[in-house]
């Protein structure tokens, strides 16, 4: 839990060290930047084919719709005033869209499951990321940090839904499982103080 707590704060860190000198949206999309780094640098270690230069458009509409528009549009809102209920509500957005590119490339997978799960899979995927836009937007703290919670598990139950038609690994339901509780708990505790 240690280790989790550290990879999780760090972007906070990050993120109040360079956000002055370059301005809130540059530092998101650094940060976007930085972990689609990372995300190919463990494709090379790990030897697998993303098949980047046959895929590489869908790629760029995937991840600007999943991370790069909505950080962006995250990192400026100031319609959010509390400091720290925004922290929560906004990494929670961004979280929720990171699932939803997750299940998005689990569905990609040729060799998974059957050619409708797999369009069941897409249209799934896209849900968490809209529905994170759209969290930001709602008039209180209060229905933000609740809807947040609520799609914390529609999206687990989807992750539940994709394992038992071969999509998802179990391992990541098990781990999928323990998280989401774990937020669960925190916007839980979080709404009942709002």
């Amino acid at each position: 839990m240690i280790a989790l707590a550290a990879i999780w704060g760090a972007p906070f860190i990050f993120t109040r060290v360079i956000a002055p000198s370059l301005g809130a949206i540059w530092t998101a999309e650094l940060r976007v930047l930085l972990g689609g780094a990372a995300l190919l640098a463990w494709f090379r270690l790990a030897g697998f084919d993303a098949g980047l230069k046959r895929h590489w458009r869908y790629y760029l509409a995937v991840g600007s719709v999943n991370s790069a528009i909505p950080v962006a549009l995250f990192s400026s809102d100031s319609r959010i005033r509390v400091p720290a209920i925004t922290a929560l509500v906004t990494f929670s957005a961004i979280i929720l869209s990171h699932l939803g590119g997750i299940e998005n490339g689990l569905a990609l997978r040729e060799e998974a499951s059957t050619e409708a799960t797999r369009t069941i899979a897409l249209a799934l995927s896209i849900f968490p990321s809209l529905a994170a836009w759209g969290v930001l937007w709602l008039p209180t703290a209060r229905w933000q940090v609740g809807a947040a919670l609520a799609l914390f598990v529609a999206v687990w139950v989807a992750d539940l839904w994709l394992s038992r038609h071969g999509l998802i690994p179990s391992w990541f339901v098990d781990m999928r499982t323990a998280v989401t509780a774990g937020v669960c708990v925190i916007l839980g505790i979080a709404y009942a103080l709002l």
